[in-house]
């Protein structure tokens, strides 16, 4: 019995006015609406006590890269690491293929961690690392590995915990590289079986004290009958026709840094190579060779722009006057090798970007999935400004350039979480193309079916004890547990109630919600003007309510009185 006057007095409790009750209940069209005002950028939240708040402007991206062995998975210490490959470069890319045009990079010695800490792009950006193989060129020789989640978005929060894993084959590269002026003998992106002692030129041969042509004892040793092949006949046919043919000459600039160069031979049209390469501390003169086998070569000249020590196609590259060069025909000097200087072109100032803000509706949400809400350029496949990943429906805040026209605003649910829009399987909706007006835009409502993201609950009030046609039967819902002074937010008044009574709540938001009924027997104590019940009053209620979003929730029946 205590414990019925107790419900009793916490139900009660809760059942004031229902003029009231009424009054407080949630209207959509009365809630707040995020973009009432426009966001001014000092006033964005910062993310230091919130990851999921939204941040306009640049952005911080960080992670790492690790390198393992292809065949076995495992990862590769600092050792094996040093004797197998040589630097890394991080880049940030608009094109995912092309590393000639970079947003930015990082370079490392080794496997490590890196980050970029100023980033900010209208347009998706695509992250890879790329290994040098110790020949200090980065080109189609090296190994290069995508993020697997590319593109990013530069917009909506930090960007951590990068993980990129770069495989490194058995024997792949030596980390010293070939020697300077080599033609293929182990150089970079050599796949020409002809490529060996008899190819090398005469800068591999002159550094090399091991080598065949500068050891005389190594070659008198090999074979009696072969040095005595070596006629005058012989002789004088390597003396008109020199192989490997030498190539000399001058690398020059109008304004760049002098600093450190590479010339590399290549083919004559440029599509295979680099065969072998020279480096130089600064502009000046060079020589190098090329097996008379390759038939013509021509010259390339890089400037190491960014002082990293390695050679890119991002850096400045100059092509010789009068490639390509024939061989076989004599050594080849005067070769001149300019390279484009500086224009004097000052970077383009990011833009001043505005808020983009709205709220995202979507009665079937299943947290399996996300909701990616992206503002782009016309289209979906239209250059992006900036994107969110919601963990639900709700409100979402996004950026522009303040100028931008034909916005498209669209959200889409990623219900396999692959990070893509997979058309006519995912729920999709859009607002737009508009045109942001001063200050930004908002209000936008992205609503991606399923109905209406409020959900039902309904249930049976039981009783099984006799009534009277004064009696009045009260039920309410409420969204904190019923105590002493709590408000409901909806309630019903059934008279002279015909037990079971069905109940039924509508328009309620996901969340945790409780069911409380309270009889009033002979109508004499209504719960605005006795809140704590008469004796004879009976009360119950349901446990705890779990309602998802869109969730229609029928099973919450309970019996009045504990009978």
């Amino acid at each position: 019995m205590f414990l019925t006057r107790l419900h009793a007095t916490i139900a009660s409790a809760v059942l004031i006015p229902f003029a009231l009750l009424y009054g407080s209940c949630s209207d959509p069209a009365e809630m707040t609406d995020v973009g009432d005002a426009p966001v001014e950028e000092e006033e964005v939240p910062e993310t230091d006590d919130d990851d999921d708040a939204v941040v306009e402007g640049p952005i911080r991206i960080a992670g790492s890269v690790k390198a393992v062995d292809r065949d076995t998975g495992l990862e590769l210490s600092p050792e094996d690491y040093a004797s197998r490959a040589g630097m890394i470069v991080v880049y940030l890319l608009e094109n995912a293929n092309d590393i000639s045009q970079v947003v930015d990079k990082r370079t490392l010695t080794e496997p490590g961690t890196w980050e970029f800490t100023e980033v900010e792009s209208e347009v998706p950006l695509y992250l890879s690392a790329v290994v040098d193989d110790g020949s200090l060129i980065i080109g189609a020789h090296s190994i290069q590995r995508h993020y697997a989640f590319n593109p990013l978005v530069a917009a909506g929060g930090a960007i951590e915990g990068i993980e990129i894993v770069i495989d490194l084959p058995g024997g792949w590269a030596d980390a010293s590289g070939p020697e300077p002026g080599g033609d293929g003998n182990g150089a970079i992106g050599d796949d020409d079986d002809d490529a060996g002692v008899g190819d090398d030129d005469d800068t591999v041969i002159a550094d090399d004290d091991d080598s065949l042509a500068d050891d005389d004892d190594s070659l008198a040793s090999d074979d009696d009958d072969t040095v005595s092949s070596n006629d005058d006949d012989a002789t004088e046919e390597e003396d008109l026709i020199p192989d490997p043919t030498i190539i000399s000459g001058t690398a020059s600039t109008d304004s760049l840094a002098n600093s450190s160069i590479v010339v590399t031979t290549n083919s004559a049209d440029m599509t295979e190579g680099p065969w072998g390469y020279v480096t130089l501390s600064e502009f000046g003169p060079f020589e190098l060779s090329v097996a008379n086998s390759r038939g013509a070569t021509a010259l390339l000249a890089y400037h190491d722009t960014d002082g990293n020590g390695l050679f890119e196609p991002s850096d400045t590259i100059g092509t010789a006057t009068g490639n390509p060069f024939t061989l076989g025909e004599g050594h080849i000097g005067g070769a001149s090798i300019p390279i484009p200087g500086d224009d004097g072109a000052s970077a383009p100032t990011p833009a001043t970007y505005v808020p983009v803000t709205g709220e995202v509706i979507f009665g079937g949400f299943n947290p399996a999935g996300d909701i990616l809400v992206y503002a782009s350029h016309a289209t979906v496949d239209g250059p992006t400004y900036s994107g969110v990943t919601l963990q639900g429906p709700g409100p979402f805040a996004l950026v522009t350039p303040p100028d931008a026209s034909s916005v498209l605003v669209w959200a889409v649910f990623d219900a396999n979480g692959d990070g893509a829009y997979d058309v006519s399987v995912d729920p999709f909706a859009s607002h737009g193309p508009v045109e942001i007006i001063d200050g930004g835009t908002t209000g936008i409502v992205l609503d991606l079916g399923g109905g209406s993201a409020s959900g039902t609950i309904s249930g049976l009030v039981m009783y099984q004890g006799g009534v009277e046609p004064e009696d009045m039967l009260y039920i309410a819902l409420s969204e904190d547990e019923p105590e002493l002074g709590s408000e409901p937010a909806q309630s019903i008044v059934v008279s002279n109630p015909s037990f079971p009574v069905l109940y039924s709540f509508s328009d309620i938001e996901s969340g945790t919600w409780w069911v409380t009924s309270y009889l009033d027997v002979g109508g004499n104590s209504p719960p605005a003007d006795n809140p704590g019940g008469a004796p004879e009053d009976v009360v119950g209620g349901s446990p705890v309510i779990l309602l998802s979003p869109g969730e229609t929730d029928t099973s919450n029946n309970f019996t009045m009185g504990g009978v």
